[in-house]
């Protein structure tokens, strides 16, 4: 699946961002609100030159709006969205396990799917303890190519997160504190981050971005 104004984390893939601590409403065509079926987390999605989401917790927002789009055979879905219609679902059912330390996993969340013009759709789904998306294609061919993906997490400046920095997936985390210079200094050409990782959002809220239910795509690193 699935996160200006100041701060600035571009990741490259679509992932789900869990919250450490939706019944909808569609306001207009550019912007609509998800809800969690709690009502604590609201998802809002904002259709302008791009598509773009912003996520509040209890009323404040943890994620800044953060554009998402989808090129696949030099086509950039996403861009200059034209929303034909809306879907709203929820789901509450109870996931079996393969192995851990519970036999089934409560499985609850509602969601908003947006069609656009151009044979894609993409889902947001809101849990009571995070939010996820993902783009939905209808391409009539066996193989595409998938050029890019933009994924960016807009904090507010001076957050702190959690990361792992190394070439290796067995390592330790280590703290950063990302202002500008932590930014606009890093280089993934010298350096990769790898998931899941972790952002004090605000002084109450940390948030966890991870990804999930992928087939036969490349793993995210920022």
């Amino acid at each position: 699946y699935i996160i200006k104004m100041n701060g600035i984390l571009n990741l490259n893939r679509g992932l789900a961002i869990l919250f450490l601590s939706l019944f909808a409403v569609l306001v207009k065509a550019e912007d609509l609100v998800l809800s969690s079926p709690n009502k604590r987390i609201n998802v809002e999605v904002l259709l302008h030159d791009k598509i773009y989401y912003r996520v509040s917790l209890n009323n404040e927002v943890v994620l800044q709006a953060s554009p998402i789009t989808l090129t696949i055979d030099n086509n950039k879905l996403g861009e200059s969205p034209l929303l034909l219609g809306t879907k709203l679902g929820s789901v509450n059912q109870k996931i079996k396990t393969v192995w851990g330390s519970r036999n089934e996993i409560k499985d609850e969340y509602t969601e908003l799917v947006l069609n656009f013009k151009g044979n894609y759709s993409l889902a947001f789904r809101a849990y009571d303890t995070g939010v996820a998306y993902r783009f939905i294609t209808r391409i009539n061919r066996k193989q595409v190519v998938v050029n890019d993906e933009e994924v960016a997490y807009r904090f507010n400046l001076g957050v702190s997160a959690w990361l792992l920095d190394t070439a290796s997936y067995e390592t330790n985390y280590r703290k950063e504190h990302l202002d500008i210079k932590e930014i606009t200094d890093f280089r993934n050409i010298d350096r990769k981050l790898y998931l899941p990782a972790f952002v004090q959002a605000t002084p109450k809220v940390k948030i966890a971005i991870t990804e999930a239910d992928l087939y036969d795509y490349p793993s995210l690193f920022l």
